[in-house]
């Protein structure tokens, strides 16, 4: 499961990192960049709680 998680958000995170460099303007990068943080951010929320459960 956790595998599965990780690859979703890397996915995810590296479309978010493309359209930031595919942007037209810097308003629509930041909005992207943020978006790829974000992703990155809740995968590591993910991960912690994937982690607690199985250790259940």
């Amino acid at each position: 499961m956790l595998k599965n998680t990780l690859q979703a958000h890397k996915t995810l995170t590296d479309i978010y990192e493309l359209r930031s460099k595919l942007a037209q303007n810097a308003r629509e990068a930041e909005l992207f960049r943020e978006l790829a943080a974000n992703q990155q951010a809740e995968a590591r929320l993910q991960s912690r709680d994937i982690g607690r459960l199985e250790m259940y």
